[in-house]
């Protein structure tokens, strides 16, 4: 089933505009070339990932496929095997495969490993972690370099949560301090949380500081 659909659910809406902002990103940094790459988004039931032969610059909705973990697309991207993989073990979230300069190796041939992946909580982390990737071994994950939750504590009680600003990305890295949950939620709703797991983590920190 394709995002294309004539009815979608505002959650198929706002995961294919997060890939899409990605996948152009990715392009523009040369990352990905042609129909190089994929992405998946994966929030503890629907698996979106996509399509075989998706030019990450330009996606559509018939480019983004949707399935769950034990019954993935039958057209998605050839890598599908490390995308749910990879959200087995490390849960709902983003997974974005590039291909940064010379992690693809000479000869390579289809099923070997190659490019870098990156698991995180949003795509924009993933992409962050993709992007700052530097001398991996072809097929590795990297890690998101920026903690997207971060409470700074005074004589051993949390009196601040740092909540990385995800408008920002990938342009910027900036920060909102956040002293109570009222800020915490307005954060929330102006969206510099995005991704479920983000919104649930950074909320019930916002209890904490409060």
């Amino acid at each position: 089933m394709g995002l294309g659909d004539l009815t979608l659910s505002p959650a198929a809406v706002g995961d294919l505009r997060d890939l899409q902002v990605v996948g152009a990103a990715l392009a523009r940094a040369g990352l990905v070339r042609g129909s190089e790459g994929n992405l998946s988004w994966w929030d503890g039931r629907v698996l979106r990932i996509t399509r075989t032969g998706a030019r990450l610059g330009a996606l559509g909705p018939a480019d983004v496929l949707e399935g769950t973990l034990d019954r993935p697309p039958a057209e998605a991207s050839s890598d599908l095997p490390v995308h749910v993989r990879l959200h087995r073990e490390r849960g709902p979230g983003a997974v974005v495969h590039a291909h940064p300069p010379g992690s693809v190796p000479d000869g390579w041939r289809e099923g070997e490993p190659h490019g870098v992946y990156a698991h995180a909580p949003t795509p924009e982390q993933a992409f962050a972690a993709v992007a700052a990737a530097d001398g991996l071994p072809p097929g590795a994950t990297a890690e998101p370099p920026i903690r997207p939750l971060a409470l700074l504590e005074e004589g051993g009680r949390a009196v601040e949560l740092r909540i990385l600003d995800q408008r920002r990305l990938p342009g910027e890295v900036a920060h909102l301090a956040c002293r109570t949950a009222a800020e915490v939620a307005a954060a929330i709703r102006a969206l510099a949380v995005r991704g479920a797991p983000a919104i649930g983590i950074a909320a019930a920190f916002g209890l904490a500081v409060e």
